[in-house]
């Protein structure tokens, strides 16, 4: 038996809010969720130039948005 960790960045255009993609995630067959945690940040205006846009941004473009203020 594996297990893997897969940490999801999702952009939320249609609004559909974080409760529901948790819960889609979680109705997803042959997934055990044993423990699912989630976070929320306002990412600003969207543009299609957006950084976050591209297939290959660095994965640091998107954890810049997560790091916590001391």
């Amino acid at each position: 038996m594996k297990m893997h960790k897969i940490t999801l960045y999702i952009i939320d255009h249609e609004h559909v809010g974080v409760e529901d993609i948790e819960t889609i995630i979680d109705n997803i067959r042959y997934f055990i969720l044993s423990r699912f945690q989630s976070e929320t940040v306002d990412i600003g205006e969207w543009r299609d130039e957006h950084t976050l846009n591209y297939q290959f941004t660095p994965i640091e473009e998107f954890e810049k948005y997560f790091k916590k203020e001391e």
